[in-house]
């Protein structure tokens, strides 16, 4: 199989082919052209001043400019510059619009660094600076003791605690006014792990956390005692959770009719049970109008509805009305009648509670009742 030379890729045959009349031909084709090409004056330099340049049209051959110390590139139809002068690299070099210079800080907050070629703060130019030292709070760039700027958060605000990192390096661009701190994370607030919810992260100051909080989804719970508790646990909820009061017997048909215990109002009418409380004999005595006796007894917890006494009078033998002897009425909290006799316009009171029967003498007559009886209908 043919092979090939390095420079002009020839055909050379191998060992083993015949030689060919048209790899031989096509060989010294490509001799010529070279040959030509290399007439023509590729690889030669000419010099002179750049106004006295010739037109261009022979490609290949370059032409150095003594004047302005560039060299230029004939392609056969213009002039390219090939070489640029050394005022031109130096200016390239200068060029912190392009290029970006990287520095040192020292200090810490009111940061200083040296760049060579810089003698004004131009709007756009930028640099990497390697800060030492963390920042505290606000800070300053100082370069080449051409004033001291503000260091600024993308959204335009000043430098937190910590934002910049000891050793960090960070890309700065000057906006004209301040230095803007490009590719910093904004503000982080103040969450922890516990916070946010477990598997989802988040970022900080100090990278990217995971959160621990438990998710516990919709809690169900049920109530089923007079003062039970549920206790909450800590995590996140979805707003689905209920907590359900739920006690047995707690019925309409178990509490009494009107009575409303935890949003069931009663219906149930107990059959009504008479107590009987006796009294015995109980007097006021002849004095001041507004005198008083009482008797206490023991609280049966219902409502006094009436009472009955054998007899009764008031002092002098005058004898109470019969309808004062005894009265009924509807349940009440408490019961008051008034006592009077068909011989005087003297009148006194008796008054019934759940524990006390108190009888008042209304004018200067005494008053007696015999053998009291008080009835009560039990709650």
């Amino acid at each position: 199989m043919a092979g090939y030379t390095k420079n002009f890729n020839l055909k050379k045959p191998s060992d083993i082919e015949f030689y060919s009349i048209e790899d031989f031909n096509e060989n010294f084709e490509k001799i010529d052209q070279l040959a030509v090409k290399k007439g023509e004056g590729i690889g030669d330099l000419t010099g002179g001043t750049l106004v006295n340049r010739p037109e261009p049209g022979i490609a290949g051959r370059y032409y150095f400019a003594q004047d302005t110390g560039e060299i230029y590139l004939d392609t056969g139809e213009e002039w390219v510059l090939a070489a640029a002068s050394q005022r031109e690299l130096d200016a390239h070099k200068a060029d912190n619009f392009h290029h970006i210079p990287y520095v040192i800080a020292t200090g810490t907050n009111s940061y200083a660094v040296n760049i060579q070629g810089i003698t004004a703060l131009t709007e756009g130019m930028s640099v990497k600076v390697k800060f030492t030292n963390a920042n505290t709070g606000a800070s300053t760039l100082n370069i080449n003791g051409l004033g001291a700027k503000p260091i600024r958060k993308s959204n335009g605000n000043a430098l937190s605690s910590g934002n910049i990192k000891a050793g960090q390096i960070c890309h700065l661009v000057y906006t004209g006014s301040v230095f803007q701190l490009l590719g910093e994370g904004g503000e982080y607030g103040t969450a922890q792990p516990n916070h946010v919810l477990e598997g989802i992260t988040f970022g900080t100051e100090d990278g990217l956390k995971v959160g621990t909080m438990p998710n516990r989804g919709a809690i169900n719970r049920t109530i089923t005692t007079q003062g039970g508790q549920i206790v909450i646990p800590e995590g996140y909820h979805n707003g689905s959770g209920i907590v359900k009061a739920q006690f047995a017997n707690l019925i309409a048909e178990n509490i009494k009719k009107g009575v409303n215990i935890g949003g069931v109002t009663g219906t149930y009418e107990p059959t009504p049970t008479l107590k009987t409380v006796r009294i015995g004999d109980i007097s006021v005595d002849k004095d001041t109008a507004g005198g008083y006796t009482s008797k206490t007894f023991t609280k049966v917890y219902g409502k006094p509805i009436g009472y009955r006494a054998r007899n009764g009078w008031f002092s002098g033998g005058r004898y109470l009305y019969d309808d004062s002897l005894f009265y009924l009425s509807s349940p009440k909290d408490s019961l008051s009648k008034t006592l009077s006799s068909p011989e005087t316009s003297n009148t006194a009171t008796i008054r019934i509670t759940d524990g006390e029967v108190r009888l008042t003498q209304n004018s200067t007559w005494s008053c007696s009742l015999v053998d009291l009886y008080i009835f009560f209908i039990l709650d």
